[in-house]
């Protein structure tokens, strides 16, 4: 599942001030993921300490970048028949309609086993479960606040990111398959 924060314990040392020198992601209890990292984290600490300079250890979250974009790829998902679908069942659903209706050898071929392409090519026509902006004042909006473009931009840096939202939405629906454990490879 996507978390909206990711935990680092964060190693600091003192050259006047205190500056982050090594950071290490945990849980969100700030405990290791097991105990091979801990030991690892207690490795760092102690190799920081042997420079001589105070050393230590605070806790930091911050907001995960992918978030965002994932949630709003999730949300895109609509399937009439299962209103009350999880994140993965939506995931899942997504791929059969895709490889079913998509994935042929034209389509291989025409896109070079590019599933990134082909899978924005999908989504730009799957109107019907996924709905996706399509319009630019919509795709500028969204644009700027997944940051691919800045608030200050020009008219030509907006016509690239509106030729880029497709395959930037595809980009990271491969990431969030990947990472909800879904293999999604031609």
């Amino acid at each position: 599942m996507i978390n909206k924060y990711v935990y680092y314990k964060v190693i600091q040392q003192n050259f006047n001030s205190w500056e982050d020198v090594d950071f290490f992601e945990v849980k969100s209890s700030y405990t290791c993921k097991n105990l091979a990292d801990r030991k690892e984290l207690n490795q760092l600490i102690k190799d920081y300490k042997l420079m001589g300079y105070p050393v230590r250890v605070v806790n930091r979250k911050e907001e995960n970048t992918d978030y965002k974009i994932f949630k709003y790829l999730i949300d895109c998902i609509h399937i009439e028949e299962k209103q009350d679908a999880t994140t993965k069942e939506k995931l899942q659903y997504i791929k059969e309609y895709f490889f079913e209706s998509t994935v042929y050898p034209y389509n291989v071929q025409r896109y070079k086993g590019q599933i990134n392409r082909l899978f924005a090519s999908f989504i730009m026509d799957c109107h019907s479960c996924f709905n996706a902006a399509y319009k630019h004042s919509e795709i500028l909006r969204l644009s700027k606040e997944f940051g691919l473009l800045n608030v200050d931009c020009n008219e030509r840096q907006e016509d690239e990111a509106i030729q880029r939202w497709f395959l930037f939405l595809a980009n990271n629906w491969l990431k969030l398959t990947n990472s909800c454990g879904i293999e999604f490879s031609l």
